[in-house]
C-alpha cells in the first residue's frame, strides 16, 4: 500500500461489512493524495483475462506503469478483498443474482462523485467488463476525463 494510506484506514477496511462503510476510507485516502488523481479502469470479476487473479495481476501492472509515468493513481486493490467479501454475504443471503449493481452504486459511484477522481485510465479491454463500461458511462456523465491506454497496458 501506498503512503497514503494509514493503518486506521487498513483497520476500517478489514472491519467493513457494507460497501457503504468502505466510502469514508476511500475519501479519506483521496484526501491525502497529490492532485489530479486518475483511476485505472478494467475488468476485474468480468471480461478481460479470464479470472479475477488475472485481472487483478494486469491492474497492479497497469497501476505501476501509470505511477511510473508521473500519474497519481488511486489503487483500489487494497479495497478487493473486502469488496469481495461484501459481495459473497450478499450473494449468500439472495441481495442479487449475477452481478451485484450495489458495488457500483454503494462503493464507486460516491467516490466518482467526490471530485476526488479527475481521469479514469480505460483498459484496453474495458468494454468486457460490466463494471467498467458502467465507469465509462459515470465518466461521461459526471466529466471526468477519460484516457484509453494502449494495447500494451
Amino acid at each position: 500500500m501506498s503512503e497514503y494510506w494509514h493503518e486506521r484506514d487498513r483497520a476500517d477496511v478489514a472491519q467493513a461489512r457494507t460497501y457503504t462503510e468502505l466510502v469514508p476510507v476511500a475519501l479519506r485516502v483521496l484526501s491525502r493524495m497529490p492532485q489530479p488523481i486518475g483511476e485505472l479502469c478494467g475488468p476485474i470479476s468480468t471480461g478481460g483475462a479470464g479470472s479475477i487473479e488475472a485481472n487483478l495481476a494486469r491492474f497492479d501492472i497497469a497501476i505501476q506503469r501509470l505511477r511510473e509515468e508521473g500519474i497519481a493513481v488511486f489503487d483500489l486493490m487494497p479495497f478487493e478483498a473486502s469488496l469481495h467479501a461484501i459481495r459473497a454475504e450478499r450473494k449468500k443471503d439472495g441481495a442479487f443474482s449475477g452481478y451485484d449493481h450495489a458495488l457500483l452504486e454503494e462503493f464507486y459511484l460516491p467516490v466518482f462523485e467526490s471530485g476526488f477522481v479527475h481521469r479514469f485510465y480505460m483498459l484496453p479491454d474495458w468494454q468486457s467488463s460490466t463494471g467498467a463500461s458502467w465507469e465509462h458511462e459515470q465518466a461521461l456523465r459526471l466529466g471526468i476525463a477519460v484516457v484509453y491506454l494502449a494495447e500494451e497496458y
